[in-house]
């Protein structure tokens, strides 16, 4: 009978304590501070978290974007395809002529193309050799036009990859072979030496450049 008496004593003091702790953490403002802290940690997190995926979300539709408008191009332009074969093929100081505005003379090698360029222009062929090898200056100024206008959309593109607004991965995707057309050649590098400008492209091919590398080592 004592032993019994002493278990729901003991019990009773057990409620007793129990209560009383509840009844201390229900009145202390530690306790709700604490918990306000936690909660509010928990929103930012989250916050940060949905923001996060958003802006993942915009980038990847951004890079999208980018693609879409670059597979826009007219594959029916035949003077933008033979002009940038033309670009492509450009020597250094040819690169530099062009970009200052100045007619030159192309290899032999080259003259088939040449005479594709000007046929998409609608420009008669010259008669001689050395004339039919040798650009007009209005083929100079259309020729370093077609340059400018395709580096200003890539440098869209490299300037969105390299500020991170367009999702990285997907703009090295796609476009690997525009930027590198052929291994170990980058696009009109000849040409953007010579004009000293399109920074964004640079990188971009620079990271080319090293990831080939570091591939290879």
């Amino acid at each position: 009978m004592n032993s019994e008496a002493l278990t729901n004593s003991t019990a009773v003091q057990a409620v007793q304590h129990g209560i009383e702790c509840v009844e201390h953490w229900y009145t202390n403002p530690e306790w709700w501070i604490a918990i306000a802290t936690w909660m509010a940690l928990a929103s930012l997190w989250l916050i940060r978290w949905q923001t996060n995926t958003d802006h993942e979300r915009s980038k990847r539709e951004r890079a999208f974007d980018l693609m879409q408008a670059f597979a826009f191009q007219d594959a029916t332009n035949h003077q933008l395809t033979f002009g940038l074969g033309l670009l492509h093929a450009l020597t250094g100081d040819q690169a530099r002529c062009l970009s200052a505005r100045e007619t030159f003379e192309l290899e032999a090698k080259h003259e088939h193309m040449l005479t594709e360029y000007r046929r998409a222009c609608g420009v008669d062929k010259p008669t001689s050799k050395k004339q039919n090898l040798t650009l007009s200056e209005t083929e100079v100024h259309t020729l370093r036009r077609i340059a400018i206008v395709h580096l200003n959309r890539l440098e869209l593109i490299a300037s969105a990859w390299n500020d991170n607004v367009a999702n990285r991965k997907m703009i090295e995707r796609e476009f690997i072979k525009v930027f590198c057309p052929q291994e170990g050649k980058y696009v009109l590098s000849e040409f953007r030496a010579a004009s000293g400008v399109y920074p964004s492209i640079e990188k971009l091919c620079e990271h080319f450049q090293n990831k080939k590398k570091n591939q290879s080592a």
